[in-house]
């Protein structure tokens, strides 16, 4: 995040599922906090078991959506980090055991996560 800081970035993608995160506790914006809006590898990546990937972020109320996309489409993604939502980011209830967190801890947790501003199907 330090080299990109909220420029955006476009790269070509293959689109697959997040699957379960878990994240403990409760926070908002919980979209940017805890993102599972999609799983996405390099197109190319041919690595069956251990290929990076990025979670990343859609703003529910940016009008994107990566679930209109079947898995294994490809596509150019554009984005960024370090939202302006992050920002806002609170605990809103941390685990039982634990004490609440200070805010700009949690605020640097929320910077990371990359959000999405652009989908664009590649032609097969």
């Amino acid at each position: 995040m330090a080299c990109f800081a909220n420029v955006p970035l476009t790269f070509d993608a293959t689109v697959g599922s997040a699957g379960v995160v878990d994240c403990p506790g409760q926070h908002e914006p919980a979209w940017v906090y805890c993102p599972a809006d999609g799983r996405l590898t390099l197109v190319g990546e041919t690595r069956k078991v251990g290929a990076p990937f990025l979670l990343v972020a859609v703003d529910p109320a940016g009008g994107i959506s990566l679930s209109q996309y079947s898995f294994d489409t490809n596509v150019r993604i554009t984005g960024h980090y370090d939202d302006p939502a992050a920002q806002t980011c609170r605990e809103i209830q941390p685990l039982p055991e634990e004490s609440p967190r200070p805010v700009a801890e949690v605020i640097q947790a929320c910077r990371p996560t990359f959000v999405v501003t652009q989908v664009v199907p590649l032609e097969p």
